[in-house]
């Protein structure tokens, strides 16, 4: 972490996480009205195929670019105090959005039947002409998707990081308004309209936040401007490196159309809550870390950049190493506290809860492929992230073949093999960022991660014994009260052990607590 004003940083990076945990549980609650409501079916099956798919595309042409390529340039001239420039970067980068995301969902909505007979082919007919229909309601999102993550990134340079990170919760209040009021009575359109006007408010709550900076939208169109000329030459390598999760999703979801009635549900219900995990964690952190490290970046600090990406990757580690060993430890239960009401019935319960348990072992590898790729765009280098992404694509697909096709696992399958071609993701970027970013001190953090490895493990087997004492001994009735009482004891445990063991990200964390106190 920064060490000028170590007590700022964490204030921010905790209330950052604060921010994205709501957010995150909202999309969980409307995730889990919706399983209530249709449960593993077929209109399940439906509304999340079609809901995904535009944000498919966006996330293959615009998503990470957006961030990515706009923040370096944006904060450069904002280093350079040449304002004017920032903005109107700004205004041409925007406007070019604009027009690529109108065309983008016009060719969405002429050839919805043919992105759907590609994406979910072994729908039936019936299923096919319905999720056609979603998605041409759906498509036109994107126009206003994009543009909030460029008034998103403004926000960010001028260190406003409050509202990127409730963006969602204010789409997802009001989508979770709808269902609760409404529910079935109207049908899939009405669910698919609720999300439309959800997803557009992204956009308007940042307005009143983007009129404090200044910033005024002109339209503003020119390719040959050079600012845009060097966005343009970024941003090949890091559509490329962007690929890897929709891709793999769109991977996913075409094997798991061809497994009966719900495969696609399953997944994506238990995927929700594997995003959320990495998302409440490693985005905010990544997201904190992204305009600060452009700027060490633009300084040539180049060794004061290395120890806080190293900082950043031990930091998250630590943190998120330990919620994944509850996730592994119950999956099964996790799925019944968050999923199992209404339609939603033990089957569907069990074959989600599979599908997350082997979807875990890709948790703390995503949340280093989330710091690293953005590492790397600080330095410009969107080559690196762009193999790491074909190398994760290439091996979820071989081992798709293996364990569906070959093996016949079916929904484990599908997790296992997602989850495994993000852990090589992750080895080719740490090595990757060894051999590239001079000051990177890899043997020191392998130890560090050694030492955060060793303790879980233990804690993992303590807490887990735990609660099969307390299973014994209370009835088979109140799981979340059990899973909290065990994972309270395993978090003490664990830092018990962090003190045993020197774990450095304890340590700050601690200091942190007794400044705060002696304050």
């Amino acid at each position: 972490m920064p060490k000028n004003n170590p007590n700022k940083t964490y204030e921010t990076i905790f209330f950052m996480m604060v921010l994205m945990f709501f957010s995150k549980i909202s999309g969980l609650v409307r995730s889990s009205l919706i399983a209530s409501l249709y449960g593993i079916s077929s209109e399940s099956d439906i509304i999340i195929a079609a809901s995904k798919i535009p944000f498919l595309f966006f996330d293959m042409t615009l998503g990470s670019t957006i961030f990515t390529v706009f923040i370096p340039i944006f904060n450069k001239y904002i280093g350079q105090k040449n304002k004017d420039a920032a903005f109107k970067f700004a205004n041409n980068f925007i406007t070019i959005i604009m027009i690529f995301t109108i065309i983008l969902s016009i060719l969405g909505i002429i050839f919805s039947k043919q992105i759907i007979n590609l994406i979910v082919p072994n729908f039936n007919l019936e299923k096919k002409i319905y999720t056609t229909k979603i998605l041409s309601i759906l498509f036109p999102s994107v126009i206003f998707t994009s543009i909030s993550f460029v008034l998103a990134a403004i926000l960010q340079s001028f260190g406003n990081f409050t509202i990127s990170s409730i963006m969602s919760l204010i789409s997802n209040l009001f989508i979770i308004t709808y269902l609760i009021l409404f529910k079935k009575k109207y049908g899939l359109i009405g669910v698919a309209l609720s999300m439309l006007i959800g997803w557009n408010l992204q956009f308007i709550i940042q307005i009143p936040s983007i009129q404090k900076t200044c910033f005024k939208y002109k339209f503003f169109f020119d390719l040959k401007n050079s600012a845009i000329i060097e966005s343009f030459k970024m941003s090949y390598y890091v559509l490329i490196s962007s690929w890897i999760q929709p891709l793999c999703y769109m991977i996913n979801m075409r094997f798991a159309s061809k497994m009966g009635e719900g495969t696609v549900s399953s997944f994506d219900l238990s995927n929700n809550i594997f995003l959320i995990i990495v998302g409440i964690f490693s985005y905010s952190v990544s997201n904190f870390m992204f305009p600060k490290i452009s700027k060490l970046n633009f300084k040539k600090e180049q060794e004061k950049f290395s120890k806080i990406v190293s900082k950043f990757i031990s930091f998250i580690l630590y943190i998120i190493s330990f919620i994944s060993s509850i996730f592994l430890s119950f999956p099964h239960q996790i799925i019944k506290i968050v999923y199992a009401r209404g339609n939603f019935d033990e089957y569907s319960s069990k074959i989600t809860a599979i599908s997350l348990f082997y979807l875990n072992f890709g948790m703390i590898a995503s949340a280093v492929c989330e710091i690293l790729n953005k590492s790397f765009y600080a330095v410009k280098n969107g080559i690196i992230p762009m193999i790491s992404s074909i190398l994760g694509i290439i091996t979820n697909f071989i081992l798709m073949l293996f364990f569906v096709i070959f093996l016949k696992l079916k929904i484990i399958g599908i997790s296992l093999s997602t989850a495994l071609s993000i852990v090589v993701s992750a080895i080719y970027l740490i090595f990757s960022f060894h051999k590239n970013i001079k000051f990177f001190n890899l043997q020191k953090l392998i130890l560090n991660l050694t030492k955060i490895f060793l303790c879980n493990l233990i804690t993992f087997l303590i807490y887990n014994f735990f609660y099969f004492a307390i299973e014994k001994i209370c009835s088979k009735n109140f799981i979340s009260l059990k899973i909290i009482l065990s994972s309270t004891f395993g978090l003490i445990i664990y830092l018990g052990l962090s003190e045993i063991f020197k774990i450095e990200e304890f340590i700050e964390i601690k200091r942190y607590f007794r400044r705060k106190i002696n304050d």
